[in-house]
């Protein structure tokens, strides 16, 4: 976490209709009609973008089977910093005056937990779910790939899931503007007087850093080779335990110094290829 695509699928209707897209999507759950027909990593296709070449037999949706083992790769990535070309939480505090540049460079410490940081940042951000959306849908971008990656696992049998201190106020429009449905892990924010309240319900008994590392472990442990995304020092962990990782910023320069192998994150659909090499 932390550091343009190709078009999204335009907001259409009323705020609450958005939202709720944006939450059945990160939920993996599916976009509302017509958006999305199918349950899991299922994309409306988009004129331009064309799938990339299989890299063997399509499995059931991209899901991780609850027991057994399996053959092959999933993915885990972070999100702000990483799927997005910037991170979204801090572009958030900047550009309303809700902190400065020296208190986000601070928040990167390896001293302090992204989902503190968070809690604390937001608790004095005056924000509405409309000003958040829009910011979202006119100033986010997604890396390069990013659809065609989905694209890619949807048709392989890559289970793909995102695990982020970022939020789903700002999350699940982002999602409905891309079109995708991602299994996802994303603080809980509520918007109450004054501020924005998040909770971390998956995190009652870890660190944002030790779980994002016990994703990548979960699918190792079912057979899986796992490539990891990400960008901060919250993600070395998992970086390090990915039998593949892509990273960039300060996670990128983190792994050069303590001699984790880490290619650089520049484009999704490398890392499509080298899965494809690598079966």
């Amino acid at each position: 976490m932390r550091q343009g695509g190709p078009a999204g699928i335009e907001r259409r209707g009323s705020l609450r209709q958005f939202r709720e897209a944006g939450r059945a999507a990160r939920r993996g759950q599916g976009l509302a009609r017509p958006l999305l027909q199918r349950r899991h990593l299922h994309l409306r296709s988009a004129e331009g973008i064309q799938p990339l070449p299989e890299a063997g037999p399509p499995g059931p949706q991209g899901r991780v089977p609850e027991g057994g083992r399996v053959k092959g790769w999933g993915a885990v990535s972070d999100f702000d910093g990483t799927i997005t070309l910037r991170d979204v939480g801090d572009h958030l505090l900047l550009h309303y005056g809700f902190a400065d540049r020296k208190t986000i460079e601070e928040s990167y410490s390896l001293k302090v937990r992204v989902e503190d940081f968070m809690k604390r940042a937001f608790a004095g951000a005056a924000l509405s779910e409309r000003v958040i959306a829009d910011f979202v849908r006119e100033r986010v971008k997604a890396r390069r790939g990013f659809r065609e990656f989905i694209l890619f696992c949807e048709a392989n049998g890559v289970p793909f899931e995102i695990a982020s201190g970022g939020v789903d106020l700002y999350a699940d429009p982002f999602f409905a503007k891309h079109g995708v449905s991602v299994k996802s892990f994303f603080g809980k924010a509520k918007v109450v007087k004054g501020g924005i309240k998040i909770d971390y319900p998956f995190l009652r008994r870890t660190d944002l850093s030790s779980f994002k590392a016990s994703r990548v472990a979960r699918m190792k442990r079912l057979g899986l080779k796992v490539v990891f995304f990400g960008d901060g020092p919250n993600d070395f962990k998992a970086a390090a335990l990915a039998d593949k990782a892509y990273a960039t910023g300060r996670l990128l320069k983190l792994c050069r110094e303590r001699g984790v192998p880490a290619s650089p994150l520049t484009d999704f659909t490398r890392a499509a290829a080298y899965i494809k090499r690598h079966p």
